[in-house]
């Protein structure tokens, strides 16, 4: 499952937490925000602290959001944004840094860990203290393993000569996740738990 582009998590953003369309002003300031390095979490709340955000009660907009899975879909590839929020705010690292792993992997190498008995595999080899990267690397050999034999040909082409741009990709997409969790954490407690 690929993440869906900019433009369209700010549209989908606008539309649940301020309750309209995004203006080609507000649009065109979020893009160049998000290809400045800015994090989709940071947008949200930001949203939400806006004048116009919290007229709305913005942050109860984007828990409802966030329950149904409307904007998870936008930031992580798959499980519960809400459980992982809660864990991640909570330090249970031993807990969340799996998950968040497995999220990881998955939006950077489409198709990998899509089995829940592989995806329980590689949780438990990370809980065990497996290093992230050895144990992306065993996950993407064993989706490699099972495709057609053109498809495992050009996977072990990708992996022999693209790991380290893949494994970059992962990182990237495990920091991002670590900061959206984050930032959903504090939005989740509300404004009054805030610092």
């Amino acid at each position: 499952m690929s993440i869906p582009a900019d433009s369209d998590f700010i549209a989908a953003a606008y539309e649940t937490v301020l309750g309209r369309r995004a203006d080609l002003g507000g649009m065109a300031f979020q893009l160049e925000a998000l290809a400045g390095g800015r994090e989709r979490g940071e947008l949200l709340l930001d949203l939400a602290a806006a004048p116009e955000g919290r007229q709305r009660d913005a942050a109860d907009a984007i828990r409802a959001a966030l329950r149904a899975h409307r904007l998870g879909s936008f930031l992580a590839a798959s499980g519960s944004v809400i459980d992982r929020a809660h864990l991640a705010e909570s330090a249970r690292v031993d807990q969340v840094w799996p998950l968040l792993w497995i999220d990881a992997a998955r939006e950077a190498i489409p198709g990998v860990l899509a089995d829940a008995a592989d995806a329980d595999a590689f949780a438990a080899s990370i809980a065990a203290g497996v290093p992230p990267q050895d144990a992306v690397a065993t996950a993407w050999k064993a989706f490699i393993a099972t495709r057609s034999l053109p498809g495992r040909i050009i996977g072990r082409l990708r992996l022999r000569f693209a790991w380290h741009r893949t494994w970059g990709r992962v990182h990237s997409c495990f920091r991002d996740n670590v900061a959206f969790y984050a930032s959903v954490g504090q939005l989740l407690d509300g404004p009054g738990d805030r610092a």
